[in-house]
């Protein structure tokens, strides 16, 4: 309302009922984000939105793929393990 209809802050805070630092902290946050930079607090524009939620599917991502690299490496070893039982070598384990 503040930006798109140019609504002064206070007019606004008095047509909703609700404080001026929320509305300006909520002015400052869409500005951020219209210059392309992320604001603080839930994002408020589609596009902000959108990039958070891919950014934690991202590293929701990559925790997995480090899981899956753990279970790797363990699964290879015991089997380093037990390939050398199988000629007689004990190895030391890790």
């Amino acid at each position: 309302m503040v930006k798109i209809q140019g609504l002064s802050i206070s007019q606004v805070c008095k047509d909703m009922k609700i404080g001026e630092s929320a509305v300006r902290r909520w002015v400052s946050q869409f500005e951020t984000e219209q210059h392309g930079q992320s604001g603080t607090g839930k994002p408020l524009t589609a596009e902000h939105q959108r990039i958070r939620q891919l950014e934690l599917e991202n590293r929701q991502r990559r925790g997995e793929v480090e899981v899956l690299k753990k279970q790797y490496c363990d699964r290879v070893v015991k089997n380093l393990h037990r390939r050398a039982e199988e000629f007689g070598y004990k190895l030391p384990v890790v």
